[in-house]
């Protein structure tokens, strides 16, 4: 199609010159199938673009037309500056990004060529002045691109092949999701112009329209694509709009309404003085007098009414106004939470709590808990000076955590620190112990605490020199040592060698402890016949150096002692390696053991000194064997990057590492590796838009401490994956199967060792188990009896399967019953407690005695025996009782759900097709309204019980089979688990998801239940977890994290003229934040 004319298409193709050939035969195969493609046939220069050209305002009106953009993966165009450009402006302009790998005859070997190419780009390389782009560095910006568009599976198309099922792939990708990625696009266009005519209100949305773009920012949120932040700003500023004006327009109708009614008023006035005339004038005429009083004290009345319900009127609207606003600006607030989720993460758990109080709707609930679910193990935000963290240390008590930070700039032309402090954090409060005030003249690069927790070493200069402007040079290198029980400093600082050269960098960088406490090592670089980095060994009996500084190498990027203290490494990615040094009496002796590596970075001993870890530029991970000195597997990797920090756990069972993609902003990460198996076990979001500068395990490895750039702590508590999940018990390991006591005082829970086992809930404890399959057959199911008394289980044993137990006296009622020929799936007490009931793999149902273990009936079925396996297949999943005991529904293999009456133990009526796999959960809510049913389709349905007819579509969002729902005690929530590992919460009414998917194991989720009382799901994996469901608790986990309050602007922004109050009031004030 013509370049000069650009209209809405169904995707912009970003490519390479090279792949010209293969992107007219793919533009060719699109446009055969209805789709029109728009792509690029300048012959535009190869290493610039001339001046004035109109050539990329007519790419960017390409990319901004297209609902999509297609970029074909070579190694020329993912370093080509020309497709970089189109990559960075289709992410500000919110396009969805589906990338094509073109390859030969290897996948793997066309990776390898893209990576080379990536990492052959020359430093320094600039985006061509012609281009706009923010970010002019081409290393910089490839890498984050690369970044972009890896995270999104390619479809392949492989070079002389038949490309007919990737170009099908390729439609249904252009095709999949469509009206929100137009509506996205759409809204970038109104937003653009808002823009572009200066945030004229004018531009802004109103009504509906509002309505429905704060709706598909939500919705799109964690999707690609994602709001882009004009969008979100766009739609955030037509809500304040409308926000004002409604406030606006309620004053002016309650002016009107109270308008009338002084004019009603006045009325009733001037009638009395007619009627008091009336009076004096006709006092000869007693009757008619009379009459005119009562027809003047009727109309009266009438009046005196008519402003009464004007009033009340006036009342009622204002109200109603009133809760309208409070809604809208609830979902607004909800919306920008969304939107702050991988931005700053602090911020969105503050508004997501605003949003809450604003009004408890199903969007505000969401966003809370999404914002929990993002924190993870995110236990709180220390926050510190807006200013980069360069040091971090743990004392060896674990109570305390030191960071060093600058604690004044000055500005001439370049920001500098002038000068330095220290921030000591009580890790167990929360809280700011002490600002040291060292004597360091700018930032402090290197903090360490000795062994036996007293002193902290902090590492910097003492003494600065001017080497032009704003620039300056560190001359005297300086350590101090600070008693942290007084928080005095211990004695004079530690002045290395003194140097006058005009080109000196004497700052000690980089401090380290000997094991026992007796050495400290302190690195710093001075100009002596070239730049030279050097290594002083202090006597801290003495405080005196032990010997001249060791230079090692002419660059040091890390230094270490190993644990016994009788090896000290150093690395040089000037040198390309890492040498131990045999050390001992307070210096480095013998021979070196050299480890050659591509530019190494950090250094990390194991706890037993056997490993060495060390991070390099490439954004890898190496482990060493230190006796031999060879590496130890392949190197570690991860998409978010791992070329920080590093940190090993106490017990040495883990390696943690910061890393960030290059980005600025939504992918610096924590990564925790299995040193053993050298697989990532977790990684944990930042939270911030900064990339992270040091991690700290605490002693115990309980806590990690990582540091931002912005000044800001991140506290991570390790034994919690959730900040609403409590493991049950430190015995009670993952179950198959877990549920309440009616009375809120039990929980029992089933595994595959054939054991139900009963824990008090006040204690944690176990209180009793009970062996219900002789053979250790896995426990499918189990339910209480309703006074609490009685439990009935069922096991996967075949034949002899279901279990009777009065749990009061310990004595069971008849273990192994009789009567289903394999399996069981599921059991069930009635409400009225004097039937049981159990379902199979047989296609049964048999209905159980309690008290006796007899069985009341013969196994059920509605399946002829000469019917056999049908398309109806005879597994029966799940059972439920309805509320009154009279109904008992059951869901099963071929799909369909049926209904029997308890009574006469017949089907009540005919089966009903509920999903296109097997039907896995059935539950009824508690006023016997509602049917709830999961299925191998992975969809939830609801079906009203009366007609068994559905309501409202189905419920998406598991990836994987529903095998798990509840109800919760008033009906208003369904939870449900699934073979993906995961939970999701329902609210009943609209059908609406509450929050995304809650990853809550790695195994499958067979079984979440809520508590008598509602406050409290138990989910069976990874342990057996309770999920504390009570909103005020997400309200107060929400600020322990975000440990502070908004500010006065950022109330301002959000909230607009909502009068300020603190969110978090145990918190930091906006003064102290």
């Amino acid at each position: 199609m013509s370049n000069t004319e650009v209209t809405t298409t169904d995707a912009f193709i970003s490519y390479s010159r090279s792949n010209l050939d293969f992107v007219e035969q793919l533009a060719s195969e699109l446009a055969a199938s209805g789709k029109e493609p728009w792509f690029d046939k300048s012959d535009v220069p190869l290493r610039g673009i001339p001046a004035g050209s109109e050539w990329w305002h007519e790419i960017e009106q390409g990319i901004e037309a297209a609902d999509n953009f297609v970029f074909i993966i070579s190694p020329q165009s993912v370093v080509s500056p020309y497709c970089n450009a189109e990559i960075a402006h289709a992410v500000e302009h919110s396009k969805r990004k589906i990338p094509i790998m073109l390859y030969g005859e290897d996948e793997a070997s066309a990776l390898g060529e893209i990576t080379q190419a990536i990492n052959a780009i020359p430093d320094e390389e600039l985006i061509p002045e012609a281009i706009f782009v923010p970010e002019r560095d081409l290393k910089k910006l490839v890498h984050r691109n690369w970044q972009r568009i890896s995270a999104v599976q390619y479809i392949p198309f492989k070079s002389h092949d038949d490309w007919m099922k990737p170009t099908q792939e390729l439609i249904s990708a252009l095709e999949q999701d469509i009206e929100r990625v137009r509506a996205l696009n759409e809204l970038q266009r109104n937003a653009a112009t808002w823009e572009r005519q200066e945030r004229s209100s004018s531009f802004l949305l109103r009504g509906e329209a509002l309505r429905e773009a704060e709706a598909l920012i939500t919705e799109s949120v964690g999707q690609d694509p994602e709001p882009s932040p004009l969008q979100s700003e766009y739609v955030a500023a037509g809500r304040r709009d409308e926000n004002r004006r409604r406030r606006i327009t309620v004053g002016g109708v309650i002016a009107s309404i109270m308008l009338i009614v002084a004019a009603i008023v006045t009325a009733i006035i001037i009638q009395t003085n007619a009627v008091q005339e009336r009076s004096l004038m006709e006092r000869n005429a007693a009757e008619e007098r009379a009459n005119l009083q009562a027809t003047a004290v009727e109309d009266q009345a009438i009046i005196a009414s008519t402003a009464v319900a004007a009033e009340a009127e006036a009342q009622l609207r204002r109200q109603q106004a009133e809760e309208a606003l409070r809604v809208a600006l609830s979902r607004q607030l909800a919306a920008q939470s969304a939107i702050q989720l991988d931005r700053q993460l602090d911020l969105a758990l503050l508004l997501s709590v605003e949003a809450v109080r604003m009004d408890d709707t199903i969007e505000a609930r969401s966003s809370l808990l999404d914002a929990l679910s993002r924190s993870g193990a995110l236990d709180s935000f220390l926050y510190g000076p807006d200013n980069f963290i360069q040091s971090l240390a743990f004392s060896p008590d674990g109570d305390l955590v030191a960071s060093g930070v600058c604690l004044e700039e000055e500005y001439f032309g370049l920001t500098r620190c002038v000068k330095g402090g220290v921030f000591l954090w009580d890790i167990n409060t929360r809280q700011l112990v002490d600002i040291l005030e060292v004597g360091h003249v700018g930032n402090v690069p290197s903090l360490a605490f000795i062994p036996d927790g007293r002193l902290l070493a902090v590492g910097g200069c003492h003494e600065e020199g001017v080497m032009g402007g704003p620039v300056t040079k560190c001359v005297q290198g300086a350590v101090e040592l600070w008693d942290v029980t007084t928080m005095t400093m211990d004695g004079p600082p530690l002045i290395g060698h003194r140097n006058e050269s005009a080109y000196t960098a004497n700052l000690v960088d980089d401090l380290t402890f000997s094991p026992d406490g007796r050495w400290l090592a302190a690195s710093g670089t001075i100009f002596k016949d070239g730049w030279q980095d050097t290594i002083t060994f202090w006597d801290l009996e003495t405080r005196q150096p032990v010997s001249e500084p060791f230079i090692p190498s002419d660059f040091l990027s890390d230094l270490a002692f190993n644990p016994p203290g009788n090896l000290f490494a150093v690395s040089s990615s000037f040198d390309d390696a890492i040498t131990l040094w045999p050390f001992s009496g307070g210096s480095v002796t013998g021979e070196p053991l050299i480890l050659e590596i591509e530019k190494p970075k950090q250094l990390a001993f194991s706890p037993d000194g056997a490993i060495l870890a060390s991070t390099h530029e490439d954004d890898s991970i190496t482990l060493w064997d230190v006796s031999s000195g060879l590496p130890i597997g392949e190197p570690l990797t991860a998409t978010m990057g791992v070329g920080g920090s590093l940190a090993f756990s106490d017990d040495g069972q883990f390696l943690a590492s910061t890393g960030t993609s290059g980005l600025q902003e939504n992918d610096n990460v924590v990564t925790i590796w299995d040193v053993t198996s050298q697989k990532l076990v977790r990684e944990f979001r930042s939270g911030t838009p900064w990339p992270l500068t040091q991690i700290a395990f605490s002693p115990g490895s309980h806590r990690l401490a990582s540091g931002s750039r912005d000044g800001t702590i991140l506290l991570w508590e390790l034994d919690v994956r959730h900040p609403l999940a409590t493991p049950l018990s430190a015995d009670a390991d993952a179950a198959m199967f877990v549920t309440f006591s009616p009375d809120g005082r039990l929980l029992a829970s089933g595994a595959n060792d054939g054991v139900v086992r009963l824990w008090d809930l006040a204690s944690g404890e176990e209180v009793d188990s009970l062996t219900i399959s002789e053979t250790g057959g896995g426990v499918n199911s189990i339910a209480f009896s309703p006074d609490s008394k009685t439990i009935i289980a069922c096991t996967w044993d075949w034949g002899k399967n279901v279990t009777l137990w009065d749990i009061t006296s310990d004595v069971p009622v008849g273990i192994g019953l009789e009567g289903h020929k394999n399996e069981a799936f599921s059991v069930a007490f009635s409400p009225t407690g004097d039937v049981a009931a159990s379902s199979a793999w047989d296609g049964a149902i048999i209905f159980w005695d309690p008290e006796t273990g007899e069985a009341l009936s013969e196994p059920l079925t509605d399946i002829s025996p000469d019917e056999g396996s049908s398309f109806r297949s005879n597994d029966i999943w799940s059972i439920a009782f309805s509320p009154d005991g009279k109904l008992l529904a059951s869901g099963r293999g071929g799909g369909d759900i049926l209904l029997w009456d308890v009574a006469t133990q017949q089907p009540a009526g005919e089966p009903f097709f509920a999903h296109t796999d097997t039907v896995m959960a059935v539950e009824i809510s508690p006023d016997g309204t509602l049917l709830a049913s999961g299925g191998g389709d992975w969809l939830i349905r609801f079906w009203e019980m009366g007609t068994s007819q559905p309501i409202g579509e189905p419920l998406a969002g598991h990836t994987d089979a529903v095998i798990s729902l509840d109800f919760s005690p008033d009906g208003r929530t369904l939870a449900s688990g699934g073979w993906d590992g995961t939970i999701r919460l329902w609210d009943v009414t609209t059908g609406q998801a509450i929050g995304q998917s809650i990853v809550a194991g790695s195994n499958i989720i067979s079984s979440a239940t809520f508590s008598p009382d509602g406050t409290t799901l138990a989910t069976n994996a990874d342990p057996i977890t309770l999920w504390d469901m009570k909103i005020e608790t997400w309200i107060e986990r929400a600020c322990r994290i975000a440990n502070r309050n908004l500010t006065l602007e950022e109330w301002e922004h959000y909230l607009g003229e909502e009068s300020y109050h603190e969110t978090c009031p145990d918190a930091l004030s906006p003064d102290e934040n």
